[in-house]
C-alpha cells in the first residue's frame, strides 16, 4: 500500500466523522477511480461504519448474543 493510499483511507474515514472539503472529496474519489485496494476499503468501512451506528442508537450498554448475530450477519452479505 503507498502512501497516497494511506492518506486517501485516513480521509476517508474524517469525511464518515465529521466531513471534509470539497477538495478533499474530489481528492477521494479520483484516487478511488484508479485504486481497487481503497474503493474495498472504503466499502467495506461503509459497511462497519452503517452496522455500528444502528447499534449504537440502541440504549444497552453492551449487546446480546442474538444482536452479535445480527450485526455478524449485517456485515457479511453483500
Amino acid at each position: 500500500m503507498s502512501k497516497n493510499c494511506e492518506e486517501i483511507q485516513v480521509l476517508h474515514e474524517e469525511q464518515l466523522s465529521k466531513g471534509v472539503g470539497l477538495l478533499r472529496k474530489a481528492r477521494i474519489r479520483l484516487h478511488l477511480m484508479m485504486c481497487k485496494c481503497c474503493r474495498d476499503y472504503t466499502a467495506c468501512s461503509e459497511k462497519i461504519e452503517e452496522t455500528l451506528k444502528a447499534q449504537t442508537s440502541s440504549t444497552k450498554s453492551k449487546c446480546t448474543e442474538e444482536e452479535k448475530g445480527r450485526m455478524k450477519a449485517r456485515l457479511i452479505q453483500d
